[in-house]
């Protein structure tokens, strides 16, 4: 059942407990992204890996799952540190409905935690982490700030068990390696790569870091089993302002990259930095990329991140989207095993609205990363903070967004791309703790990309999911702002943090 192959029944195990309209049960999705019961999809995966986590110093990191199912999943979630796994966490999720958990709450004051989830049913899953130096005091005891109060944060959706490659029908090569297009090591920017071995044997990693003008080897790192190991990109290639990196492993393993700025940041530590974001990184170059989150408006600066791991170079095209169609666009020329930086403020200038499309003739990978300031510096190591997303190689007709926000000093936004030649209709259902809303329809135009402020449908909810639904294809992420100051009419360049993240998409 992969990318809208039509169900085949016919001697299939079921998911436990799990049955369409009729009673019948439904096919197998413990190795998809998602089963057909009727006309419905359902999104998601009964595994999900998250190698980033931190609760120690000034960090506080949150498990978003998201239930889209009409009935409950019972979960367990993992969490693994240096020394290796915790004891699973078990909960149960309601319907239709989103659960939090913060791990501070069971694995305190520890710098190097991933998670594992093993769900009976297909969940959907992200992680956000915030961080403030007010976090611990000189007296040593922690705080309990909200994370709308702290300084910045970032967040990723999950790897699910497919990417990882562990389904029967993944290669040989699956998860053995992963790409990541952004990265900066120079004038107080500081990169890391977070690396999470879920498998029963020892992995062995290999970092190569590439710049506009070739690749060098970093790090070889052992990661033991069922355990998170780090590395600090800064260590091998410090005052790079351009670093993208591949992650080679033996074994199938999960790696994000977490990366943090601050005009003092050689002396700073990480949760003490003014801002940063975080990416999961992709493991398949591919000619097409996808990119719906942007803005080059007042106090935004956005740019676009693309890395060419082959062998040969690579004819790249950057076609820009606003709210009217297509903007503008950019073709380049980059060599084998190299990095590109894009900025589109060069390009479509002071629009608040900008989805990008890249094409190209070889196989790269395509990041976005976009900062913000309300003094509108274009020195982005002293902007107020950012979030970054690895691009997406498919469309698709139904998304699901786990974390969102309107609660407190939070804003949440749901961006959305069409890349089609016509206008589509796309309905948006907004999930809670208390269960969903009734839908509500949207057009949007051609080749274009349009914004839903989430606040506007489902005010003051700290916990809201988004379910994104259409006839026809479309790319679908999600941001989200906070400021403790929480004053009417603030704009997300004004305020203190922010993070995104993809939707979810079979």
């Amino acid at each position: 059942l992969r990318k809208g192959s039509p169900p085949d029944t016919t001697d299939t195990a079921t998911v436990a407990g799990v049955v369409d309209e009729h009673g019948d049960p439904v096919p197998d999705a413990s190795d998809t992204q998602w089963v057909s019961v009727g006309e419905a999809k359902i999104l998601g995966d009964t595994d999900w890996f998250l190698a980033e986590g931190s609760t120690g110093g000034g960090f506080d990191t949150w498990i978003l799952l998201q239930n889209p199912l009409g009935q409950e999943a019972n979960v367990d979630v993992t969490f693994t540190t240096h020394d290796g796994p915790r004891a699973p966490l078990e909960i149960v999720i309601e319907p239709e409905s989103r659960c939090t958990i913060r791990i501070q709450e069971y694995v305190p004051d520890d710098f190097h935690v991933s998670t594992m989830v093993e769900s009976d049913v297909p969940v959907v899953v992200e992680r956000s982490m915030y961080w403030d130096r007010r976090y611990r005091a000189e007296s040593t005891v922690p705080g309990d700030p909200q994370p709308f109060e702290m300084k910045g944060g970032h967040s990723t959706l999950g790897v699910p068990m497919d990417d990882y490659g562990r389904s029967p029908d993944a290669g040989a090569d699956a998860g053995r390696t992963i790409y990541f297009p952004e990265g900066a090591t120079a004038g107080g920017f500081d990169t890391w790569i977070l690396l999470c071995n879920p498998g029963s044997e020892e992995s062995e990693v290999k970092v190569n870091l590439m710049t506009p003008t070739g690749v060098i080897e970093a790090a070889r790192v052992k990661v033991p089993p069922r355990s998170r190991q780090t590395v600090h990109i800064d260590d091998y290639l410090p005052d790079a302002d351009q670093v993208a990196a591949e992650v080679t492993a033996d074994t199938p393993i999960i790696a994000e990259r977490a990366m943090y700025w601050d005009p003092f940041g050689e002396s700073l530590e990480p949760y003490e930095m003014r801002g940063g974001h975080s990416s999961p990184g992709s493991s398949s170059p591919d000619t097409e990329w996808f990119l719906a989150e942007g803005s080059t408006g007042w106090g935004f600066e956005t740019f676009i991140l693309i890395q060419n791991p082959g062998e040969e170079e690579a004819e790249v095209t950057a076609t820009f989207l606003d709210q009217s169609g297509p903007a503008a666009d950019k073709t380049i020329t980059m060599p084998a095993k190299t990095r590109a930086t894009l900025r589109i403020s060069d390009y479509v200038f002071g629009d608040f609205h900008v989805a990008t499309e890249i094409t190209s003739n070889r196989p790269v990978i395509a990041e976005r990363s976009m900062y913000w300031d309300k003094l509108q510096t274009r020195d982005i190591v002293r902007m107020r903070d950012g979030h970054s997303n690895t691009g997406l190689t498919i469309t698709g007709t139904t998304w699901m967004v786990p974390e969102g926000s309107t609660g407190g000093g939070f804003d949440s936004w749901v961006l959305i791309s069409n890349p089609q030649e016509a206008d589509i209709e796309v309905d948006l259902t907004f999930m809670t703790q208390a269960g969903p809303l009734d839908p509500v329809t949207v057009t949007i135009p051609a080749k274009s990309r349009y914004t839903v402020r989430v606040s506007d449908y489902v005010p003051n909810d700290f916990h809201v999911s988004t379910l994104a639904e259409s006839v026809d294809e479309m790319v679908v992420e999600r941001a989200m702002y906070w400021d403790r100051r929480e004053f009417s009419g603030i704009q997300p360049y004004e305020m203190m943090g922010g993070h995104s993240a993809s939707g979810v998409d079979p």
